[in-house]
């Protein structure tokens, strides 16, 4: 049976926690900004796939650290949120990106390790995960994302004098123009964006999903190794090795410029970077995988939210209501749209439903 699970920080306990000091030059003294934060999780698919981090940084106050990661390669994909969570911590006062780089590539540094046999047959090269993360240092907001994790910023506009649903993540998939452009330009494959063999075979058409080589539907991510790095590919995704006999081939193909080159790499770990300078209009960051977002606007999510937000005054988040107040309606809408309710958690990698965080 699918499970739904909800839990908050263990500073705030329903109240809001103490206002950071801004001593960073970016930020703007004026902000009075204040930080709790919740997560509801709903478990699709057994292991679920999904993690989330929340980190406060305790040497510095004012800096804090939020993420969910939705992976995909079934429960291989769990170590990247382990090996994410290690570096963050560690990396948190440096360059964002460079920490997107750091931990990507201690990943594939822990499957060389890997016999060779047992990586390539367990999948591990197969597995990766998508990551939205959220920086705040004081005043200033900080949004990182590969894949189809995704950010979305709950404000009060001043134009009409409601509530604001903003997206402040890159969507990091092959029907993004420009996404779709840059996997060309890396791969040097000019059929880079297509369709899968089933979706080939079944004539799928327009209805078919868009992969990068045909495989991966997200353009960034971390891990997905054999997308990215020859000495954990295989064919097709790289140029198999050319028998010694070819060597006249290889030759004539050199002089007119026309040897064959590895595919890879298609795809990248480096994170799209938003930076929001907070007015004091804001209210809520909602970080979610696909399984939410593929079922409700930016728009429902944030109305959600602030509903729950009115019920911290009422509510104890210890007691069942508090979880109730903001999974029910969260499930009920799932329930509309996929019948969440009669879906069974399966063994496999992948259930009929996806796991929502």
């Amino acid at each position: 049976m699918a499970s739904c699970s909800c839990h908050q920080s263990e500073k705030s306990n329903g109240q809001s926690s103490k206002k950071r000091q801004r001593a960073d030059v970016d930020s703007d003294p004026s902000v009075q900004v204040v930080l709790t934060h919740r997560t509801a999780e709903y478990q699709a698919n057994n292991p679920s796939e999904d993690r989330s981090i929340n980190i406060v940084k305790a040497t510095d106050e004012g800096v804090q650290i939020n993420a969910v990661f939705d992976g995909h390669g079934g429960a291989r994909a769990r170590i990247l949120a382990e090996v994410t969570s290690k570096n963050s911590s560690d990396e948190v006062s440096a360059i964002v990106k460079s920490a997107f780089s750091h931990c990507d590539e201690e990943l594939k540094q822990s499957l060389l390790a890997l016999p060779e046999k047992v990586r390539m047959s367990k999948g591990y090269c197969n597995a990766g995960s998508c990551a939205v993360i959220v920086l705040f240092i004081n005043s200033v907001l900080y949004i990182a994302n590969v894949g189809d994790c995704a950010a979305v910023l709950g404000k009060n506009s001043k134009e009409t004098q409601g509530l604001q649903a903003v997206e402040v993540s890159v969507d990091h998939s092959c029907n993004n123009p420009h996404e779709a452009k840059l996997v060309v330009e890396r791969s040097h494959d000019r059929n880079a964006i297509r369709m899968s063999k089933d979706d080939q075979t079944t004539g799928a058409g327009i209805i078919g999903v868009k992969r990068v080589a045909g495989s991966l539907a997200m353009t960034r991510a971390f891990g997905d190794f054999y997308l990215k790095c020859p000495e954990l590919s295989s064919a097709p995704f790289k140029v198999r090795a050319l028998p010694p006999q070819l060597f006249v081939v290889i030759v004539l193909t050199l002089t007119f410029g026309l040897a064959p080159q590895s595919k890879v790499p298609y795809i990248t770990s480096e994170p799209s970077i938003t930076t929001v300078y907070m007015d004091g209009s804001e209210k809520y960051v909602i970080l979610a995988s696909d399984g939410l977002w593929d079922v409700m606007t930016p728009h429902e999510a944030v109305h959600i939210v602030d509903k729950f937000g009115t019920l911290t005054l009422h509510v104890d988040f210890s007691g069942k209501n508090a979880l109730d107040s903001i999974c029910v309606p969260i499930a009920y809408r799932f329930r509309a749209v996929a019948l969440l309710f009669n879906c069974k958690c399966s063994s496999h990698s992948r259930c009929v439903r996806e796991d929502c965080t």
